[in-house]
């Protein structure tokens, strides 16, 4: 209460600080009558607690958080969600950088620090390289079986993850249509030499 330290025991029909408590309870005289009484501490402290100003403790009444431990639970729980995501990236990115093998770099990360300090990944990329092979269209559609792989093998694909493997299939189809264009241009060069034995037939394209 406002101006509780101003106000007098005699006015506040209260005893002054100091009163033995047994004396601030209403009935019990200075000859000990009324001693042992259940309750006779809990209102002797009611009456020191009102006429210093505060409220008294309520016996088996729940406690409301002081403003500094609220404070403390909304930071413990923005910490869990920041390790929760900090254990996601790194298993996300892992998995690219795993899967890719010599086409993946090594992961890299963006951090957020805590109020705790400690710095957690909340975001994070791993280079693939999508290139094709020069003028080896097998390992072209080897290497692009790989990537695409590699762009997928997380548990929850994003959607730029998605694009890399979408560009890695067109790539294998354009792999795999060339290496059938070569392997008819070879039939086709050894269909001449059988029909013409002995006779040197440029197959060359």
């Amino acid at each position: 209460m406002e101006g509780a330290t101003d106000i007098a025991p005699s006015n506040s029909g209260l005893p002054p600080a100091g009163v033995n408590l047994r004396r601030a309870v209403g009935g019990v005289g200075e000859n000990g009558a009324g001693e042992g009484r259940v309750g006779e501490r809990a209102v002797g402290e009611r009456a020191v607690a009102e006429t210093e100003g505060r409220s008294a403790p309520s016996s088996g009444g729940k406690t409301r958080p002081e403003p500094e431990q609220a404070a403390t639970q909304g930071e413990l729980r923005e910490i869990q969600k920041l390790a929760k995501r900090d254990r996601e990236v790194r298993a996300h990115e892992q998995a690219h950088s795993s899967v890719g093998g010599p086409y993946a770099g090594n992961p890299s990360y963006q951090y957020q620090r805590g109020s705790n300090g400690v710095s957690y990944a909340v975001g994070g990329h791993v280079s693939i390289d999508v290139s094709s092979v020069p003028g080896d269209p097998a390992a072209t559609l080897q290497k692009m079986n790989t990537v695409r792989r590699a762009a997928l093998a997380p548990q929850r694909p994003s959607p730029q993850d998605r694009a890399i493997a979408a560009k890695a299939s067109q790539q294998a189809a354009d792999a795999r249509l060339e290496l059938a264009e070569l392997r008819l241009e070879a039939s086709y060069g050894q269909l001449l030499v059988q029909q013409e034995p002995g006779k040197v037939v440029d197959v060359s394209v």
